[in-house]
């Protein structure tokens, strides 16, 4: 089958779309906020959208990529009582621990405020970002049953793109009509996030069967639980990976350095859009085939899959490392300053996605433990060299720790991979360019 004519390439392509425009529109909304707010106070904005995202994942219990796992399965045996089973009970499990760690962050706002980060005006963001912990949280998790059921573009939309356009949208409102300080960005972006789960509500109900109020929901917690906490380990693992740099520097250091270590990062990870792109649309194929036994179709998928991202994340790379500084001139010419930082992100990236979706077919063929201890392995070696290097060196010193930790946790991953599935990432390119792509879509 032809390259362009396969139905998985033209998801991913999709999906890509979808995420590079979120990327492209979070970008811009860094740079409205760079312009307004200054380094101070967009540090203190991006502090608080860290600390948001870490409780999102942890509220969500790792039931995210469980129900992508399991919905996916149940839908392809078209038995929509376990997906009906499966949304009342993570849900219900959500609003309890969201419900939980909203009181938290509000009640020791002051606490994390003055006395972690010894910055005063990160207690009232706090306090205002709090909200959205639970509607945030539910919307990944319409996003992704609305993936396992096959709705892939509008569960990306929604994942990504949409909190991002109302955002943008309210901040246009708020320059025109109001002051555009701290408290409003903040603000608009809980508000975002609140009209955005609201809508996802309506996406879900759309794409339900006729006959859904007459099915009997069947699943239980436990066996959503045994699946989903592992899960949330290693995704709260991934998100110290990602985001222990900023806290570290937001505690060594300043807000200042919080902005621009912050701004190249958030311009090199528009390069891991192009992994989540992929992995959306494959993970639930990794789900179905581990599951019915089909290694075939399960290596083929993979390598084809590490050699896109391969080939994208070079171009990629070639690109950042050219147009560096004229990117980050774009923010206010103080963020040319962080040049080196966002070089040294930008080929942690780049190995990232040169080793294809490792971690997703792992998590997807119920290697999890394995990836859970890879995270551990890969975090603790980020923990460690961000405490000897960012008060030595500064920031550099969270991009080098940031580098290496990715490099060993990838470089595991892919190993491990090799020795118990029995999959060479690297393997069959050289028949994948000659035209085999596309071979395992007959079936689908």
């Amino acid at each position: 089958m032809n390259l362009l004519k396969s139905k998985t390439t033209i998801n991913i392509i999709l999906s890509m779309f979808i995420k590079v425009l979120a990327a492209l529109l979070g970008v811009i909304t860094s740079i409205i906020l760079a312009r307004v707010l200054g380094p101070e106070d967009l540090g203190v904005y991006q502090l608080s959208i860290t600390i948001l995202t870490t409780c999102v994942i942890v509220a969500k219990l790792g039931q995210d990529n469980a129900l992508l796992k399991f919905v996916s399965f149940y839908f392809s045996k078209v038995n929509w009582s376990k997906i009906k089973g499966l949304r009342r009970k993570s849900f219900l499990l959500t609003i309890i621990s969201s419900l939980f760690i909203t009181m938290l962050i509000y009640l020791s706002s002051e606490y994390i405020a003055n006395i972690i980060f010894k910055q005063p005006l990160l207690a009232s963001t706090l306090k205002l970002i709090s909200i959205a912990i639970f509607p945030l949280s539910s919307l990944h998790l319409h996003a992704e049953m609305l993936k396992g059921i096959g709705k892939i573009k509008s569960g990306m939309f929604l994942q990504s793109a949409l909190i991002t356009s109302i955002n943008i949208i309210i901040i246009i409102f708020i320059f025109i009509f109001m002051d555009t300080n701290l408290k409003a960005m903040v603000i608009s972006y809980s508000t975002s996030i609140i009209i955005a789960y609201i809508f996802s509500l309506l996406v879900w109900k759309v794409n339900l069967p006729l006959n859904y109020k007459n099915i009997t929901a069947e699943f239980e917690t436990k066996a959503l639980l045994e699946t989903s906490l592992p899960l949330m380990w290693v995704a709260s693992l991934n998100l110290i990976l990602s985001y222990m740099d900023i806290f570290m520097i937001g505690i060594f250091l300043s807000t200042k350095e919080v902005a621009l270590y912050s701004i190249a990062a958030k311009i090199v990870l528009m390069s891991s859009m192009i992994l989540v792109a992929f992995n959306g649309v494959i993970s639930p194929k990794f789900s179905i085939y581990f599951g019915n036994g089909n290694h075939k179709k399960l290596e083929l998928l993979v390598q084809k899959s590490t050699l896109a991202l391969s080939g994208i994340s070079l171009i990629v790379y070639i690109f950042l490392v050219v147009f560096n500084k004229n990117i980050l001139g774009l923010f206010g010419t103080e963020f040319i300053k962080s040049s080196n930082i966002f070089l040294l992100l930008a080929t942690g990236q780049f190995f990232v996605l040169a080793t294809g979706p490792v971690g997703a077919l792992l998590m997807m063929s119920g290697h999890g433990r394995f990836h859970k201890r890879n995270m551990i392995i890969s975090a603790l070696i980020n923990l460690i060299l961000n405490l000897v290097l960012i008060p030595t060196i500064g920031s550099i010193g969270a991009a080098i720790a940031t580098v290496i930790s990715l490099v060993v946790k990838n470089m595991l991953a892919v190993i491990y991979v090799k020795r118990t599935l029995n999959i060479n990432v690297y393997s069959n390119w050289w028949v994948i360019l000659k035209g085999v792509f596309g071979n395992d879509e007959k079936s689908n």
